[in-house]
């Protein structure tokens, strides 16, 4: 697969229109349809985005945006597939699938934004945003196959 960092030459062009013309360009997967969305996910916006699709992949970096997209998947009656990395370590858990619970089962109250460490401040390693990214990209492929053993928080 190609890697083209996202380097100065591209700061003034948004990432999603950058990984769409990269990934079409070089015809990594021509049966993926790549569909940009230059927008910012909001409250007003997230129901809707999260409807049209089976599965929902929530790689953010901010709690905010945690609980909205989890919020909306509830809504949506759809799986999330949440996975975060901070320093050395990963985490990855399947939320909402099939009236399991949710992110809001295991922390009904947003931590203060004071207690929250982010990337910018703690760092990360390299790999690990990597790493996580493939171990989620194979459980919302399990779960979009239906043939396999998902990864499931139980209570």
């Amino acid at each position: 697969m190609w890697f083209v960092p996202h380097v100065w030459i591209n700061v003034l062009r948004m990432k999603c229109v950058l990984i769409t013309f990269l990934t079409s360009h070089f015809r990594l997967n021509s049966s993926v349809e790549y569909v940009p969305y230059q927008m910012m996910l909001n409250p007003m916006n997230a129901l809707q985005l999260i409807q049209q699709y089976d599965v929902i992949a929530d790689c953010s970096d901010n709690v905010p945006t945690r609980y909205l997209i989890n919020d909306a998947c509830v809504a949506a009656h759809k799986p999330l597939v949440s996975a975060s990395a901070l320093r050395w370590e990963g985490q990855l858990t399947v939320y909402n699938h099939n009236g399991g619970p949710c992110y809001r089962c295991l922390f009904p109250v947003p931590p203060p934004v004071e207690t929250v460490t982010n990337c910018a401040d703690g760092g990360v390693l390299g790999i690990v945003p990597g790493i996580m990214g493939c171990m989620q990209a194979l459980e919302v492929l399990k779960i979009a196959s239906g043939m396999a053993c998902i990864l499931l928080l139980e209570f």
